[in-house]
């Protein structure tokens, strides 16, 4: 795994690639310098990421929710909620209240449905199901991080999601770019692509 230092608002490109030590599947970062990663044997959380010290300082494992210790994928919103997807059973989760001192410190709470994907917003999550089929998960908050249902589907099928505050985007090749109307609650589906059929 590689890190980019001396990234500034001046200088977004930064001045090169450190590298960390460990091996990921997948990552999820969030503003508020908490990394998360889906290695070998598990979750890890990056310790003493600090804006003065991207690299951070050590790797700790975190426990994976009980029904299912194997992930595919993690995301995670500036709310400090952390989703996962089951590799097995295609599960979402959601783990809230985590913070850098307690980045394990409440359980994972287990959603409905069969998932292949997952990008966690401030105030929701976009899905895509295992028919490419894209879903919002609406009422999420601190208080109630499992929210209260699934929207959707919404039109077009997309093979990936990501999300990132309030915007999402769909960066498929060979497809074809569509502007669709999403939420009213300022997660809108800014720019979506499709696959031809």
């Amino acid at each position: 795994m590689f890190v980019r230092v001396g990234v500034t608002n001046v200088d977004p490109n930064g001045s090169g690639w450190a590298q960390i030590p460990g091996w990921a599947i997948n990552l999820a970062i969030n503003d508020n310098n908490m990394v998360y990663h889906i290695g070998s044997q598990g979750i890890y959380y990056r310790k003493g990421v600090t804006d003065e010290n991207p690299s951070g300082t050590d790797w700790v494992q975190i426990k994976a929710p009980t029904e299912e210790p194997k992930l595919k994928q993690l995301s995670i919103n500036n709310q400090n909620q952390l989703w996962a997807i089951g590799a097995v059973t295609g599960t979402a989760y959601v783990l809230n209240g985590i913070t850098p001192e307690n980045p394990a410190c409440k359980t994972w709470t287990a959603l409905p449905g069969k998932l292949k994907q997952i990008a966690a917003t401030n105030n929701g999550a976009w899905c895509i199901d295992n028919d490419n089929k894209v879903f919002f998960r609406e009422g999420v908050s601190t208080t109630n991080p499992a929210g209260t249902g699934w929207a959707g589907p919404f039109p077009h099928d997309l093979t990936y999601i990501f999300a990132s505050g309030a915007r999402i985007a769909e960066p498929t090749l060979n497809a074809v770019q569509k502007a669709v109307k999403g939420k009213q609650n300022n997660n809108r589906l800014v720019k979506m692509q499709h696959r031809l059929e």
